[in-house]
């Protein structure tokens, strides 16, 4: 995990600059095991505990997703002709499903039809219900394998340990 990464994750899940001696290990193991520095420790005001009810669950599958998309933009700007695979999941998805093509899908083809790249990836990485609403489904699936599931399981831990 690069220092962007860490530090995103870091500020996304609200972890706090912290020392290390003195801190519980539970938290100072977890925190190394995503990738954070010896001065990062959880906050668990913020997290809480394992996740219980299913609005928590939501809560950190929300957090995961917009981490991921957050990471796939950053892929898009820096190799621009990524964006074309959202089109060409999205072309697909609608072929197998017509002639009754979800409204969801019908917004996305209007999204990626009339707004340039730039304000469909701000639009992706929007941290309010709009943004996390279009998450939902997105024909954004660009992450190699490797790094998705090494996200899912730095997200599983956190609700494990938390």
């Amino acid at each position: 995990m690069s220092a962007r990464e860490r530090d995103h994750l870091a500020s996304r899940l609200r972890l706090k600059r912290a020392k290390t001696r003195g801190l519980p290990s539970k938290e100072y193991n977890l925190a190394r095991h995503i990738g954070a520095g010896p001065d990062y420790t959880l906050d668990f005001s913020r997290v809480g505990r394992p996740p219980e009810t299913l609005g928590d669950r939501h809560r950190m599958m929300d957090e995961r997703s917009l981490f991921m998309h957050r990471e796939m933009a950053g892929m898009i700007r820096r190799k621009p002709e990524l964006f074309n695979h959202a089109r060409e999941t999205l072309a697909r998805w609608s072929d197998n499903l017509k002639p009754c093509m979800p409204a969801a899908l019908k917004e996305w083809q209007t999204i990626l039809d009339t707004k340039t790249v730039d304000e469909v990836l701000n639009l992706i990485c929007r941290d309010d219900e709009e943004g996390q609403r279009l998450r939902q489904s997105s024909p954004f699936f660009i992450l190699p394998q490797k790094r998705r599931a090494a996200i899912f399981k730095q997200f599983e831990l956190l609700t494990r340990h938390a």
